[in-house]
């Protein structure tokens, strides 16, 4: 089974794959309280389909680049890195304008995991995040 994630637009889309086909997807928008809820929505997801999270065998997750929504990003990012660090499982990075969970699973058959075992955000742009505080 596959945990797919997709946090970067506004409407955020989890699912669980087997094989080829998607068997469980769930989508909401997304707020300032991502971090909070993400975990939460992903377990819901496998209790309501009577799934178990050791069922896993990869995660891929939606790597960006994104020109907005650098926040969400990085915590489906981060989500699918430690998920698959925690399970001992490969982790996937897919990049492009992917805005479906099936264009996700298709194109994660094109990408290796990284060497490192780490997932990295691609930006569209450098990430504004503001002057660095002067003392």
């Amino acid at each position: 089974m596959t945990l797919l994630l997709h946090t970067s637009s506004p409407t955020i889309r989890i699912g669980l794959a087997e094989g080829d086909r998607i068997v469980a997807r769930e989508h909401f928008p997304t707020d300032r309280n991502l971090a909070e809820i993400l975990a939460d929505r992903v377990r819901q997801l496998f209790r309501k389909n009577t799934f178990h999270l050791s069922a896993v065998r990869s995660v891929v997750v939606h790597a960006g680049p994104v020109s907005r929504g650098f926040t969400s990003l990085r915590i489906g990012v981060t989500t699918a890195n430690a998920v698959a660090y925690a399970l001992g499982i490969p982790v996937v990075g897919v990049a492009g304008d992917i805005s479906a969970l099936d264009g996700l699973l298709e194109q994660s058959k094109t990408v290796a995991p990284p060497p490192s075992g780490i997932v990295i955000p691609l930006y569209a742009k450098e990430p504004d995040i503001g002057p660095v505080p002067t003392r």
